[in-house]
């Protein structure tokens, strides 16, 4: 992401499936999607944009689609928080529960996934 995305909104979805590949494929045909890999070192992951046009030579990426050892294949909203233990902690209380942990990476920030108390997914995002 070049720009910090604004707290309060879905900064990035990601599918995360144990069959990237296939369903990069899919969405490629489906929803005219280009594809660049990932290298992320044991496999890849794949981030996807819509096809180049001469009106939209580069256009921004839509989505990740990442390997994952969940069991059922599913699509990630990640929300822009501005303190993600704030946020966590925010959550915890409300009654969601901590599916995976703060994970940080350089140059993107810190991010974890969480369960609602209602059973839907999401991962809360705090951008560097």
């Amino acid at each position: 992401m070049a720009d910090r995305p604004r707290v309060g909104t879905i900064g990035w979805t990601e599918l995360h499936s144990t069959a990237p590949g296939a369903a990069r494929i899919f969405y490629a045909e489906v929803l005219d999607w280009a594809s660049e890999c990932i290298d992320i070192g044991d496999h890849v992951d794949y981030s996807m944009s819509p096809k180049p046009t001469p009106a939209d030579p580069e256009p921004p990426p839509a989505a990740g689609l990442i390997r994952s050892t969940r069991q059922q294949a599913t699509w990630i909203p990640y929300a822009v928080v501005a303190d993600i233990e704030g946020a966590l902690a925010r959550a915890l209380s409300l009654g969601g529960t901590l599916e995976d942990p703060v994970t940080a990476a350089a140059g993107w920030g810190k991010w974890c996934i969480i369960r609602d108390p209602f059973g839907a997914s999401i991962a809360l995002y705090e951008s560097e």
